[in-house]
């Protein structure tokens, strides 16, 4: 594909690469909202090729594979938190949670992992850590699910300083977050419910070919 991108974008792409890493995040998505799907689909071809996930998913990067589906596959992590530390990530390149389709089933494979590794490993607890976007921590332009066995005194701490929110903001939080939810998850369970209540054709042989 012959380069469809301007030299306007191509200068703005530039400028972000010269950002602060917490800065980029924000700038790219901004900037991707500027470009045409046929420019978006030259970016991401662009990240595919030089993503080392997206090769290890391919098999052009060795990796300890315990895991393959169609859309997933899981690996030991080659700089663990813990033995038995698993990374599970799309095959397709995807960079944050909120890309990923809805219709592939992450969290059945999440349980089942987290079981197994836990039973095999003698594990006393897991951490299932999914870092989307540069200020939650994501480091690599590819969705990871870290599933990180725990054991007593193992010296990781995942911790952060409680924030006091005074409760007027927290009720306005609490009104925005559930009115975006009722219309997100309610709407169309009741769309879906009127498809399955419309009433079927008559069966009619003479229509079969």
């Amino acid at each position: 594909m012959n380069n469809p991108l301007t030299e306007d974008k191509i200068a703005r792409l530039n400028e972000i690469a010269k950002l602060p890493p917490e800065e980029q995040g924000k700038e790219f998505q901004e900037f991707l909202k500027t470009l045409s799907p046929e420019q978006i689909e030259f970016l991401r071809n662009q990240q595919n090729q030089g993503c080392i996930f997206c090769k290890i998913a391919k098999g052009e990067i060795e990796s300890k594979k315990v895991y393959e589906d169609n859309n997933f596959m899981g690996t030991l992590d080659i700089n663990p938190a813990n033995k038995g530390h698993v990374i599970i990530f799309p095959k397709e390149h995807c960079e944050f949670l909120s890309d990923l389709p809805n219709n592939l089933n992450l969290f059945d494979i999440i349980k089942k992992l987290s079981l197994i590794i836990v039973k095999t490993l003698k594990a006393e607890g897991i951490n299932v850590i999914i870092s989307s976007g540069v200020a939650a921590g994501q480091k690599i332009p590819h969705l990871l699910i870290h599933l990180i066995p725990r054991f007593n005194g193992d010296d990781i701490n995942f911790s952060w300083n409680p924030k006091k929110i005074d409760d007027k903001e927290m009720d306005s939080i609490e009104a925005s977050l559930k009115e975006e939810i009722s219309n997100s998850f309610y709407v169309k369970e009741e769309e879906e419910k009127v498809v399955e209540e419309e009433p079927e054709e008559d069966f009619d042989e003479e229509r079969i070919p």
